[in-house]
């Protein structure tokens, strides 16, 4: 996912600056449906990249007509491997784990990370009988089920679940713990840096708001990602997809930095 995630903004950053808009959309296009079928939490970024393209032309005529070859490509992307699902299951999804995933990270013994579902309240037992008696799309469609009314009837601790996601999502690995030197240097190293890019990222925000909404899309992409995540279940590795987005505004803010500093000047045009 994270070449894709990456590959997509590039693609958006590309599109604004291309004498072949209509190729670049239909590429665009692609890689999203491809995203599609590899990881579904990448599509919560792409109102915000279709909103790219569409902002780009002054006609609506134009507008319309490049965002529509953006979800042709989508559906040219994914669609074949939909029409597959409709053949095998009986409905064109593009996967089956939504139920799974939505029951493991809200139950009654949910913590936020992922759960065995031996250690949820169906157990495995009823699980797997369930999945042989029904299959695999109507057992999932069940677990969606009670994960939603188990949300609507603890609302407290769903909300609870929610903020302790939000914040198990931003969270490093841990830097504590009995290893030798080099892996003790490697962790801390890793800690602070995830902790300083963080927060480079959260100053770059601020001042994409303040001074060039056209960057705007950067902030709100990392901010759709990691909340597509919260009615679920996190770990630190979901994060990475969106990694390159941090690095990229982190990268403009410590240029902007040693500007300052060496009296140089920065990178002036940031936005097109």
């Amino acid at each position: 996912m994270c070449p894709l995630m990456a590959g997509m903004i590039l693609l958006v950053v590309l599109h604004r600056t291309s004498n072949h808009k209509g190729l670049v959309a239909a590429v665009l296009g692609v890689a999203i449906g491809i995203q599609a079928i590899v990881g579904n939490a990448g599509l919560a970024v792409v109102p915000v990249l279709l909103w790219q393209v569409y902002s780009q032309y002054p006609a609506k005529s134009s507008a319309v007509y490049h965002a529509g070859i953006v979800v042709a490509a989508i559906l040219l992307g994914a669609g074949p491997w939909m029409a597959r699902n409709n053949a095998l299951l009986g409905h064109p999804v593009l996967n089956t784990n939504f139920g799974f995933n939505l029951y493991i990270g809200n139950n009654a013994n949910a913590t936020g990370y992922f759960l065995n579902i031996a250690d949820t309240p169906i157990g495995s037992e009823e699980f797997n009988e369930k999945l042989l008696a029904e299959g695999e799309y109507e057992t999932y469609a069940y677990l969606a089920r009670e994960a939603k009314q188990y949300m609507l009837e603890n609302p407290a601790r769903t909300a609870d679940l929610f903020l302790r996601k939000a914040l198990l999502f931003w969270a490093p690995p841990g830097a504590g713990g009995i290893y030798n030197a080099a892996e003790t240097v490697a962790r801390w190293a890793n800690y602070v840096q995830h902790w300083v890019l963080v927060g480079l990222f959260g100053v770059f925000s601020v001042w994409v708001i303040r001074r060039h909404r056209s960057l705007l899309f950067l902030p709100a992409t990392v901010v759709l990602y990691a909340a597509a995540h919260m009615p679920f279940y996190v770990s630190s590795r979901y994060r990475l997809s969106i990694m390159p987005v941090l690095c990229l505004g982190g990268g403009l803010v410590l240029n902007w930095l040693w500007a300052l500093i060496s009296a140089k000047r920065p990178i002036r045009r940031i936005s097109w």
